[in-house]
């Protein structure tokens, strides 16, 4: 049986290896738009591998983030798989160590 302990900030138990802090009932938005021809045109805003890590430990569970095809798309960070790494953080990677 996992170790539980109370979420800060609230009554509720939760699994310690999850989260800090109980946020699920909030939802992240990450939306990128640039214009074309003056026209707002909604681009990839996927979160990266980390991104969502990181999202998950702090409590998130849904994330909603544009596309490249114009659309919206609300994920569960439970269950969303994203490899992508930016550019920055492939060339960051030879001097850094992330934390998993």
């Amino acid at each position: 049986m996992p170790f539980c302990n109370k979420r800060k900030g609230t009554k509720e138990k939760f699994n310690s290896n999850h989260s800090i802090y109980d946020l699920s009932k909030y939802t992240i938005w990450v939306v990128r738009i640039s214009s074309h021809n003056s026209e707002n045109i909604l681009r990839d805003a996927a979160p990266c591998y980390r991104c969502c890590k990181g999202l998950y430990k702090l409590g998130f569970t849904k994330i909603g983030f544009s596309n490249n095809n114009g659309e919206i798309e609300i994920a569960d960070l439970r269950y969303y798989q994203n490899e992508h790494l930016s550019s920055s953080q492939k060339k960051s990677e030879k001097f850094c160590k992330y934390i998993e």
